[in-house]
């Protein structure tokens, strides 16, 4: 079964570097996993993450100070490391504004985030991004006859 041709069709068009490509070295350029994607940190990563350098203990004590201006955020960050919470999916705007509300207040470093941001970060293929799975010569093919 082949997948929505239109969007290889659209890629061909737009990149004459790889249109200009065989159909089998376009499906192997579209199948290799080279963008990278933000998506969710496992809740064993992000515990390591947290135990590592002054981050656990700058959340916790923040988290003891009622007055803090990220209070809130800090008792969030301590439920996200207990064995029932949820992973960290810093796709969502709101997730990646509760890192930046602790990076602002000096909990988490620069540094950190962009640890944890890697942590996060998965390398697909332009196929994956786009729901085709693996594209096939074939396909690649027929999206050039339309």
């Amino acid at each position: 079964m082949r997948p929505n041709c239109k969007k290889i069709k659209d890629k061909l068009d737009s990149d004459a570097t790889l249109a200009a490509k065989s159909d089998s070295e376009v499906a192997s350029d579209l199948n290799a996993a080279t963008i990278d994607v933000v998506g969710a940190v496992s809740q064993t990563d992000l515990l390591v993450w947290m135990a590592a350098g002054d981050k656990l203990k700058n959340v916790k004590a923040a988290a003891a100070d009622s007055n803090n201006a990220v209070y809130a955020p800090c008792n969030i960050a301590l439920i996200l490391i207990e064995p029932s919470a949820p992973e960290l999916d810093l796709s969502k705007a709101d997730r990646v504004a509760l890192v930046d509300a602790l990076v602002a207040a000096g909990i988490f470093t620069a540094d950190d985030k962009t640890a944890l941001t890697a942590l996060a970060t998965t390398k697909k293929s332009w196929a994956q991004t786009n729901g085709m799975g693996n594209v096939r010569a074939g396909w690649v093919t027929y999206a050039r006859s339309l």
